[in-house]
């Protein structure tokens, strides 16, 4: 009795230690340290996860990756700039919205040569198409 009480607690323990190691790996966890606060968390650990799938997709070089990460960290601060400056008007912040992702794709692509801004439009056609239909119901969207 007392060697399956000792068993189960032991993997009790490492079952804990493990999702703490998984979520601590993950960028889950609630941590004060670069990555996890309400300016870099999440924004940087999906802008980082972006950019690798774009260097997968078009094999940027170094100097690519390094200056369309940092168009996206900046192109973050735009957009949280016009969803603030907006929140009151969602019909004009839209549009201000779809015209500011509009010329962060153009930038990028500045970036980039002919053969893979070629391969970037299927790559946004990949990743924009994959988020229809997900989330809450509200409707079809006006285009």
């Amino acid at each position: 009795m007392k060697t399956a009480i000792k068993l189960g607690l032991a993997a009790l323990i490492l079952g804990w230690v493990s999702m703490s190691a998984l979520q601590a790996q993950c960028g889950n966890g609630q941590g004060k340290g670069p990555g996890y606060g309400p300016e870099a968390g999440h924004d940087s650990c999906r802008v980082q996860l972006k950019v690798n799938d774009m260097d997968e997709a078009l094999d940027l070089s170094d100097a690519q990756k390094a200056k369309i990460l940092q168009m996206h960290y900046d192109h973050i601060v735009e957009m949280k700039a016009l969803k603030t400056r907006y929140k009151d008007n969602c019909v004009e912040g839209r549009e201000a919205i779809g015209k500011a992702r509009d010329a962060f794709d153009q930038k990028v692509r500045s970036e980039l040569t002919a053969e893979q801004a070629d391969k970037y439009d299927a790559f946004l056609i990949g990743r924009r198409s994959a988020k229809k239909g997900m989330g809450p119901g509200r409707g079809p969207r006006a285009e």
